[in-house]
């Protein structure tokens, strides 16, 4: 896992009025593509944590012989809203659990997406932890 520290999101890092005085999501969060609503305000807790989280479309390989393994296309987000269970959220969808030796991850992970398009990786659950990480970055707020 690629978590380099695990602390409160300063305010000034995300904008203000996405946080109430608890320190938890003001707004609701809808997904980004289809528009629907994945939490309801004031359930997820801002957290700064740096995880890496692969892009949703990974560029196929079509040569023969395949080239080498290379590493997945991602990015290290910061931001994060944490969520204690999953039955919190109001749509959301897992993928199976991944274990894959090339991840930065160093244990089993799952992504979290939208449930109704399965279009982009908007967080992760990882290993036994209960807690859910939703990017802040790769959703909508209403």
């Amino acid at each position: 896992m690629s978590s380099s520290s695990t602390t409160a999101a300063s305010p000034s890092s995300i904008a203000a009025e996405l946080l109430d005085s608890d320190g938890k999501n003001a707004k609701r969060i809808k997904c980004r593509l289809c528009n629907c609503l994945i939490l309801r305000e004031h359930i997820g807790v801002l957290q700064d944590r740096e995880i890496f989280l692969h892009h949703s479309r990974q560029p196929r390989v079509v040569e023969e012989p395949a080239p080498a393994a290379t590493a997945p296309a991602g990015e290290t987000v910061r931001n994060f809203w944490v969520v204690d269970d999953m039955f919190r959220f109001e749509n959301i969808g897992f993928t199976k659990p991944i274990d894959d030796p090339a991840s930065p991850h160093t244990t089993t992970y799952k992504y979290l997406t939208c449930a109704d398009c399965e279009k982009e990786v908007l967080g992760i659950q990882i290993g036994g932890e209960a807690h859910l990480y939703l990017s802040c970055e790769r959703v909508d707020y209403v």
